[in-house]
């Protein structure tokens, strides 16, 4: 799973924008009818005190990584010990990956080039088949959110 990480203030405006609703922890993006489920987060932008013992500098976490490791959130800023750091509020939304592109000819190969034969036709392996089905529609869902943050992210 890839991680995507989108500011509050961004969220806002792509809604006054009327580019997506929310309702609840569902994101969608309505030009390509496509819901990601939002997790509450922070992106952790620098050190305000302290020295960074756990590397947070730069990464993202959801709140609930955030509790795990025994921080405290506050609206722009979070404490660990004696480690404080400046963070941007946000979301975060899971996005499968997409098969690696050997992955995905093999499973295209064998479907193709090993055909069950079933009453005389040949058919392809239907657990093979859903599988493609299912990576198809997550390469098809990263694509789309990935567009939409292009082409809205200026």
């Amino acid at each position: 799973m890839r991680r995507l990480f989108v500011s509050q203030e961004l969220l806002d405006g792509w809604a006054e924008q009327g580019k997506i609703e929310l309702s609840g922890s569902q994101l969608t993006i309505l030009a390509e009818n496509r819901s990601f489920e939002l997790h509450p987060g922070a992106h952790f932008l620098s050190l305000a005190a302290g020295a960074d013992g756990h590397r947070l500098v730069g990464k993202v976490k959801t709140e609930s990584q955030i509790r795990e490791l025994g921080a405290e959130l506050y609206m722009n800023s979070v404490l660990l010990g004696e480690d404080a750091y400046d963070v941007q509020p946000g979301f975060v939304a899971e996005v499968a990956d997409p098969p690696a592109p050997a992955d995905a000819k093999a499973s295209v190969q064998a479907a193709t080039d090993a055909p069950e034969r079933v009453s005389g036709r040949a058919r392809t392996d239907p657990d093979l088949a859903a599988q493609l089905a299912i990576e198809r529609q997550q390469v098809e869902e990263k694509a789309a959110l990935a567009r939409f943050l292009l082409e809205n992210l200026t």
